[in-house]
């Protein structure tokens, strides 16, 4: 399946690349955004060929929303808006059905590397 390729334009700032399948949520496009960026998903509001998503769009995929290859996908943080990122991976959870402190079966037995972590 083809990717899409969003954008982050920022107009007092670089751009950042961000891949995705036309299969990807609005949500999950959030969520990768706030990887690429630390704007958290409630501090964004995006605008794609000048129509602005809302929540109520979170579920729908880049492809159903008319995002194509090469897309540009302008990208605003409020940061006076609360961070939000709590409830955003709360909501994840609920919607994928694992539960907090469950690891999936792919994980399990697996370490965790990282800055901080005392060397094995």
């Amino acid at each position: 399946r083809p990717e899409h390729r969003a954008r982050r334009v920022c107009r007092n700032g670089p751009r950042s690349v961000v891949k995705v399948g036309s299969g990807t949520t609005l949500n999950s496009l959030k969520l990768l955004i706030y990887q690429a960026t630390e704007a958290t998903p409630s501090q964004q509001r995006l605008v794609f060929d000048g129509l602005d998503f809302t929540d109520r769009d979170a579920e729908t995929t880049v492809g159903a929303l008319g995002i194509v290859p090469a897309s540009t996908i302008e990208v605003f943080v409020d940061k006076s808006q609360p961070d939000g990122l709590a409830e955003a991976l709360e909501r994840q959870v609920e919607q994928t059905g694992t539960k907090r402190g469950a690891p999936e079966g792919g994980f399990l037995g697996s370490a965790l590397l990282g800055a901080g972590l005392p060397a094995m």
